[in-house]
């Protein structure tokens, strides 16, 4: 007992010495860009924080998330909290963390963590604040049909997405673009500016510019049965779902009481076109050739 208290203190003094201590917040794929983004400028977090393993795949295995794989192969410690409370609290208070990192974390963070570093918390979120706050902002802008995006980095306050904004990075949207890729371009610049974010702020010359609520809209989370296209929707609001939806949850309509995802489309002349769909236990086929064969 005595000799781990000794251990415990060596830790503790060794986490104090290190400067520029970063703990980093984020679960999915898409944190990873970011993380090497950090790695590469000298900003590697001292501990990363992320959902718990979960089951997945077809055989629902249980798997790590993404970001924790990504942590034990650079040696870096993991936490995965059932819940944000006191005894979490404390863990971190171990780390003596100077900043903390949200990115796609995907659960709310109480003021206490939020309010524990010296230089508090930043989160990375994917269009231009006060428009879309809240899960679905890509989403959000695609399927209000916005000409611009763009990435925010905002210090955190304990409310949705409501903090001053220290970095913001705009950029078109194309008419034709999809989800996945407006996703990945985003991601590129979020992974780009970071590093200069965080070191803008560690240093005290970082700038702050409050959001003006007054023009705020909000998207949330969205379900995979909410991502169906109807016959009742008008073409561009099945194009903007399309758009919005492909890959995850994914788009589907439903033909004959058969559920078919779709998983190509296009916009032709003021006309929402299906190419490709996969019905319910069967391979992709052409929409074409699949409404022949069942009509």
């Amino acid at each position: 007992m005595y000799e781990k208290k000794i251990q415990k203190n060596k830790i503790n003094k060794m986490n104090k010495e290190i400067k520029n201590k970063i703990a980093f917040f984020g679960t999915p794929a898409l944190c990873l860009p970011i993380l090497e983004s950090l790695k590469e400028n000298d900003l590697t977090p001292c501990v990363i924080i992320s959902q718990q393993d979960k089951p997945s795949g077809r055989g629902m295995k249980i798997s790590p998330p993404t970001v924790k794989i990504w942590a034990e192969k650079n040696n870096i410690p993991v936490l995965q909290p059932q819940k944000l409370n006191d005894d979490f609290l404390n863990q971190l208070k171990e780390y003596y963390c100077d900043i903390f990192i949200v990115v796609a974390y995907g659960r709310i963070i109480p003021e206490n963590i939020i309010n524990l570093p010296s230089h508090g918390t930043i989160n990375v979120h994917y269009s231009l604040l006060p428009k879309h706050r809240g899960a679905s902002p890509v989403e959000g802008a695609i399927l209000a049909g916005d000409s611009q995006t763009g990435v925010a980095i905002q210090k955190m306050v304990f409310a949705l997405d409501e903090g001053p904004i220290i970095k913001e990075v705009k950029i078109d949207i194309d008419e034709k673009e999809l989800k996945p890729s407006l996703f990945g371009r985003l991601n590129k610049i979020a992974s780009d500016i970071l590093p200069s974010v965080v070191e803008s702020i560690l240093n005290g010359s970082a700038k702050y510019k409050e959001q003006d609520s007054r023009h705020a809209s909000y998207s949330f989370k969205w379900k995979k049965e909410d991502t169906e296209i109807y016959e009742t929707d008008d073409e561009i609001y099945r194009w903007k779902k399309f758009r919005a939806f492909v890959g995850w949850p994914g788009v589907f309509t439903v033909k004959n009481n058969i559920r078919l995802k779709i998983t190509d489309a296009d916009f032709i002349d003021e006309k929402f076109i299906i190419k490709k769909v996969i019905p319910e236990a069967k391979k992709e086929t052409n929409f074409d050739l699949w409404l022949k064969t069942n009509s």
